[in-house]
This record gives C-alpha cells, structure tokens and sequence, in this order.
C-alpha cells in the first residue's frame, strides 16, 4: 500500500495499492493476493477530509470475520 497524506495536515487521506510484478505477486499468500487484487480496483478515502461530511453520522460497519481471512492477528514480540 502506498498511503496519501495532506500537504497541509499530514492526515492520512488514502491508500493506493502498490503495483507489483506477476512474480512478486505470486509470492503473496493466497488471502494477501485476494486483498491486492481487490485494493487494485478501489480506493478507500479517508471522510473527514470533505467538506460538510458529518462521520458522527455514518453507521458503523460490523466487522464479520473478526480479522480471520487473514489467519492470527500480528503479535509484537
């Protein structure tokens, strides 16, 4: 991922999925080669940055898989 930060702020603003080679794609683990592939065709925005957009009123989103696809959550030595 390639993360996008204001000029003026530093907030993060976006992510754009890195480009990679058909070889370094095929070293990912199949759920990381899933998430690349989707990450190539959407690009997620950070809301607070748009003017007159109220995040106080966006439902939050469930998450279902709990960070399952991925396998264990890192743990930090």
């Amino acid at each position: 991922m390639v993360k996008l930060f204001c000029k003026t702020c530093g907030v993060n603003v976006s992510n754009v999925a890195a480009d990679l080679d058909e070889e370094q794609v095929s070293k990912l683990g199949d759920p990381w080669k899933g998430m690349h592939q989707r990450a190539k065709t959407r690009t997620p925005l950070n809301l607070r940055v748009l003017n007159g957009y109220n995040v106080a009123e966006i439902k939050k989103p469930e998450q279902a898989t709990k960070g399952t696809l991925l396998g264990e959550p890192y743990v930090n030595p």
